[in-house]
């Protein structure tokens, strides 16, 4: 099951923290940490979730119990469950099969995070750290997208003028290039909501090296 049919079937607020899930990496693990990769062999969502905090969207997030098989250099790989806080960004992005790579702590390899940062700056020109769709607006190429499927996740973000993160599977095109699926959630002004429909056209800003890095660019629609 990936992520986009299990978080249609929650239908929650959840905005309160797991006692024992980060809502973002942390430090010791990304400046310290072992590299690694994993094997997404299963997820199972939670109704556990986080608004995002002084407008940063990369830390809204909802908590996901995810079945890895990890490979790390000088040990056999290993299989691990751990919840982690998948950013809204990437809603249906993160699948079963699909491999992410992770930070281990060198002195507990049952300790991981996996490194959304990297799934969502790729080989791009955005700023490591958390990412805004304000700020992806800002600096993005433009482009096109046809929106295949539209489903919900949590209801509102916190301090995001309650405005609802909608889960979007576009057809993006970028010029020059071919098109392709993007998965990822989308923060969707109230006022705009009813325009999100399958078979609608908007333009996107985005980085056309990340797939699921593109953001409807509210600004340039009346």
């Amino acid at each position: 099951m990936g992520l986009d049919d299990f978080v249609d079937s929650l239908g929650l607020n959840a905005t309160f923290a797991a006692a024992d899930t980060p809502r973002s990496m942390p430090s010791d693990l990304y400046f310290n940490g072992l590299h690694g990769t994993a094997v997404i062999r299963g997820m199972q969502g939670t109704n556990v979730g986080f608004g995002a905090d002084f407008g940063a969207e990369f830390s809204a997030g909802q908590v996901v119990t995810f079945e890895l098989l990890v490979s790390a250099t000088g040990r056999p790989d290993y299989a691990l469950s751990t919840n982690q806080a998948v950013p809204h960004l990437l809603i249906g992005a993160i699948r079963p099969g699909k491999t992410v790579d992770v930070r281990i702590d060198p002195a507990n390899f049952g300790r991981l995070a996996i490194d959304f940062n990297q799934m969502l700056h790729g080989g791009g020109e955005f700023p490591r750290g958390r990412v805004t769709a304000d700020q992806v607006c800002e600096t993005g190429e433009p482009g096109s997208a046809v929106v295949h499927r539209v489903f919900k996740t949590w209801q509102a973000v916190l301090n995001l003028g309650g405005d609802p993160i909608r889960g979007v599977v576009m057809i993006v095109s970028w010029p020059g290039k071919p098109p392709f699926v993007s998965r990822n959630g989308q923060r969707v002004p109230r006022d705009k909501l009813k325009l999100l429909v399958p078979g609608a056209t908007f333009p996107v800003k985005g980085d056309p090296n990340i797939p699921d890095l593109a953001v409807i660019d509210w600004s340039a629609i009346g």
